[in-house]
């Protein structure tokens, strides 16, 4: 770090890594707006790079709070919302991009990319199978249709040549950003373990390249200080696979720190409220060419698509005229897709593992259709579609916590939408004498 930086900027960065601790922030859901207070019942202050992003006075108990569970904000690293501001600065073409973010869990970057570019698709992936899950948990409870979750290599990807006008890279690294929240961050630490993860960040951008479109824009991002993984990879990028850094607006008052070459950008803890993070935008060489989407087949034509559904599924959607149906055989269920992203979509699934796509909606049962826990948390479910149930604190938790509830006598039978506050949790299914929660065992809370 002296080195790189100058002994006066070294030192005092070694002092906040020793000593302290940036405020806990978070992200609110935009399509599920509350004033972040009323999320948190904590003094909160903006985030300057990111209008969605906010840090907490004080830290709060999230477990024990419904509106976390339901998707309306999430406990996101400050110094790592600024992907918002680059992804708002980009020109990609409209008014469909097509959107990877390679390295995604739990989630946080999807979200940002969800948020920042609400008419993309974005696929979203993960290749540790276990952290896929909580990414597709993470995603759902975000509630937005237009989301792809897959668990894949980064070499799978090479079945789609030229395709994503925008690849979102937060790649392995050593973690040198986290010495502050992680023993083990500091732990593992080695000169080696900073060479290894570079060459291993480099194998990944190769297995990359070639699935962004020339003209397109892959965005660098790293949780550590060292230029070996941060500068020097950005110059392989440029040099060896054919790009230009892109120039983003920065604000003098937020403090970040210019990298050794133009357009790349250093979060380091002395100088603001967060933790160590590294971000370039790098643009393809080559002229960009739109890619024309495919329309889906017709209903009927493809097992993909569930020509014969019941009414009753397309009015749980609110614009419901602008999706298509597509069903997994895997657990015979049933999501919605957005009709202009149904092509690319069907091709995922043949060549990838997709988790979750669009929205679930329900799963088939000898004939019948059970609401998908995530249909409740969509931010395109109507909520007039199923009787509501409104909890208060104790029974919201015990919902949250997969355990039976009591009803009052005079509640209507058959699927309800449960609520805290107005938001939905999710479904239950009164049978009259007991109530059957519908909440996913796997997202359930364990201690409160």
């Amino acid at each position: 770090m002296h080195e790189q930086y100058g002994a006066s900027e070294a030192e005092a960065l070694i002092a906040a890594l020793q000593n302290d601790q940036p405020q806990t922030s978070i992200r609110v859901n935009p399509l599920k707006a509350k004033a972040p207070e009323q999320l948190v019942d904590v003094p909160c202050n903006p985030v300057p790079w990111c209008n969605d992003g906010f840090h907490l006075q004080e830290r709060p108990s999230f477990t024990t709070n419904p509106l976390f569970h339901a998707g309306c904000f999430y406990v996101q690293e400050a110094s790592s919302m600024f992907l918002t501001h680059a992804l708002r600065h980009l020109p990609l073409p409209a008014p469909h991009p097509t959107v990877l973010d390679l390295c995604a869990a739990p989630g946080g970057k999807s979200l940002s990319a969800l948020s920042a570019l609400p008419d993309a698709l974005l696929v979203s992936n993960e290749i540790n199978g276990k952290r896929a899950s909580i990414l597709c948990e993470n995603i759902q409870k975000w509630g937005w249709s237009n989301c792809v979750v897959t668990n894949n290599a980064p070499k799978d990807f090479q079945a789609f040549p030229e395709t994503f006008d925008l690849i979102i890279t937060d790649v392995p690294c050593s973690g040198e950003g986290m010495f502050q929240k992680e023993e083990q961050a500091i732990e593992q630490w080695s000169m080696r373990f900073v060479e290894q993860t570079a060459a291993l960040q480099r194998s990944i951008l190769q297995d990359i390249w070639t699935c962004l479109k020339p003209g397109g824009f892959l965005i660098y991002s790293t949780c550590t200080f060292n230029h070996l993984e941060d500068e020097q990879n950005v110059q392989f990028i440029t040099e060896q696979l054919g790009g230009r850094t892109i120039e983003l607006p920065i604000n003098s008052d937020w403090n970040i720190l210019p990298g050794a070459i133009p357009a790349t950008y250093h979060f380091m803890p002395h100088r603001v409220n967060g933790y160590g993070f590294f971000l370039c935008t790098i643009q393809k060489d080559g002229e960009w060419l739109p890619s024309e989407r495919k329309k889906g087949k017709k209903e009927g034509k493809s097992r993909a698509n569930v020509g014969k559904q019941p009414l009753q599924l397309k009015d749980w959607l609110k614009n419901k005229n602008d999706f298509a149906f597509m069903a997994n055989d895997k657990d015979q269920s049933i999501s919605a897709i957005a009709e202009h992203d149904k092509a690319m979509v069907e091709a995922l699934q043949k060549h990838l593992r997709v988790k979750s796509a669009g929205i679930p909606l329900a799963y088939e049962k000898k004939g019948k259709y059970i609401p998908h826990p995530a249909l409740a948390l969509s931010v395109q479910l109507r909520q007039e579609a199923f009787p509501k149930c409104e909890l208060g604190l104790e029974d919201a938790l015990t919902f949250l916590r997969a355990e039976a509830l009591h009803l009052p006598e005079n509640t209507p039978k058959g699927y309800l939408l449960v609520t805290y506050q107005h938001v939905p949790l999710g479904f239950v299914n009164n049978i009259g004498t007991r109530a059957n929660n519908l909440y996913p065992s796997e997202w359930r809370i364990r201690k409160c």
